[in-house]
C-alpha cells in the first residue's frame, strides 16, 4: 500500500488521481470558505465524461485491453505490446472500450442525480465507478499486485463503494424520513 505514494513509478492512476483531485477541491473549499459538497458534487458529475474520454487514450495506446478473444469486437493488439504469455494471440477484449462506455452511462445517470442534495453526486459517482472498476479489473491483463486474491485497484474500488454508502446512507435516511411524513 505504500507503494501508492510513490507518485514517480505510476502509483495507482486514476485512483491515486481521484484521491489528490478530491483532496485538492477539500482544501480549496475549506480556505475560500465554500461548499465542500456543492464543489465535490461538480467534480463527480464532470469526472465520468473525462474518464469515457480519456479511455480512448488507453485504445491508441495499446494499454488497456482484457483477455484474448475470437469476437468480432476484439482489438488488435501488436505484437511488441502484448504481455509476457500472450504474444500468440493478436484480438483483445477492449476493455477501454467497456469503460468508456459504462463511464458514459454513469454520467448520464448521474446528471439526472444531480439535483439529489448535497454530496449525493459524490456518493453515486464512487459507488458507481468503483463498481465499474472492480469488476473490469477482471479481465485486465496488465500485471497488478494485490492482497486476499484481489487486485489493488479493486481493493480501492471496494473501499470507494464503502465511502460511497457511507456518504449517501444519512442523506437516503433523510429523505425517506421527509418523504414518510408528506
Amino acid at each position: 500500500p505504500w507503494a501508492i505514494l510513490k507518485i514517480w513509478q505510476g502509483g495507482l492512476a486514476i485512483h491515486g488521481a481521484l484521491a489528490g483531485g478530491f483532496l485538492a477541491v477539500v482544501v480549496w473549499a475549506h480556505r475560500n470558505k465554500e461548499s465542500v459538497w456543492q464543489y465535490l458534487d461538480l467534480l463527480a458529475l464532470s469526472l465520468p465524461l473525462g474518464q469515457a474520454i480519456g479511455r480512448w487514450g488507453n485504445y491508441f495506446n495499446q494499454e488497456l485491453f482484457g483477455q484474448p478473444t475470437t469476437s468480432w469486437w476484439g482489438i488488435y493488439i501488436e505484437a511488441i505490446n502484448r504481455p509476457d504469455g500472450w504474444v500468440n494471440f493478436s484480438t483483445f477484449q477492449p476493455v477501454f472500450l467497456y469503460e468508456s462506455l459504462l463511464s458514459l452511462a454513469l454520467f448520464w445517470w448521474l446528471w439526472h442525480k444531480r439535483a439529489s442534495g448535497q454530496g449525493a453526486v459524490v456518493g453515486w459517482y464512487l459507488i458507481g465507478y468503483g463498481i465499474i472498476r472492480f469488476v473490469l479489473e477482471f479481465i485486465r491483463l496488465d500485471q497488478v499486485e494485490g492482497l486476499l486474491g484481489l487486485r489493488w485497484p479493486q481493493i480501492i474500488s471496494l473501499v470507494m463503494v464503502i465511502v460511497g454508502l457511507i456518504i449517501l446512507l444519512p442523506k437516503i435516511k433523510k429523505s425517506a424520513t421527509i418523504s414518510q411524513f408528506s
